[in-house]
């Protein structure tokens, strides 16, 4: 929550009761709650938000370490750690294989709930004009449908400790787990995004491009 509005991220548990997400997802001054993960279409209405009962799927977090400091500071990473508040415990949960090299030019996956999205948040967000926007957003909503579990898959641009890759991603997923070869190697965390729309009409149809560049917080 910030200023009474909910704020959407992606967390993953690493442990029983520890999640992992992005450290601008979650401060140690919000109130966090989380859902029974896994779920395809988790509930995001103003009432679990405002409940004084939280319901069986739903959980209290708090931020116990973060390494985030704000936006362009120095020394500043990205990563936070939660730890549940209830008496649940996920029954499964993600190691980390921290130490697997991930090639530049190898494929990943990003698992992550995107928030939801205008065509004015896209447009400025992006530094890009709101009629080339307005002519890709019914492909934008179909490849990346508000508040529900997808798989976005991507390309490998540069290894490093935090390693760069290419695919399809907006807010919301931040804090998602990246997967390679079947293992998390990496959490999902903002470097620079950008939107190339392609556009082409074949057969009254249209082909939509949608790239961004992000990056993994591996250590």
């Amino acid at each position: 929550m910030e200023g009474g509005n909910p704020q959407y991220g992606t967390a993953f548990f690493i442990s029983p009761t520890l999640l992992l997400t992005a450290g601008h997802v979650a401060t140690k001054n919000e109130r966090i709650l989380g859902q029974a993960p896994g779920k395809l279409q988790p509930e995001i209405s103003d009432k679990v938000f405002a409940a004084t009962k939280l319901g069986p799927d739903v959980f209290e977090c708090r931020t116990i370490s973060t390494l985030y400091k704000g936006k362009g500071i120095p020394g500043s990473v990205d990563v936070s750690i939660l730890k549940v508040k209830s008496k649940y415990h996920a029954t499964s949960w993600v190691t980390m294989d921290t130490g697997s090299r991930v090639p530049k030019g190898s494929k990943v996956d990003l698992l992550g709930y995107p928030a939801g999205y205008s065509i004015e948040y896209l447009s400025g967000l992006l530094s890009i004009p709101i009629v080339v926007v307005e002519d890709a957003f019914p492909q934008i909503k179909s490849i990346m449908p508000a508040h529900r579990l997808i798989v976005s898959h991507g390309t490998v641009l540069d290894e490093n400790d935090q390693v760069v890759y290419k695919l399809s991603t907006t807010g919301g997923m931040s804090g998602g787990p990246v997967i390679y070869n079947k293992k998390a190697v990496g959490m999902h965390s903002s470097l620079q995004a950008s939107l190339i729309a392609q556009v082409s009409i074949q057969a009254a149809e249209q082909t939509v491009i949608i790239n961004a560049f992000h990056c993994v917080i591996r250590r």
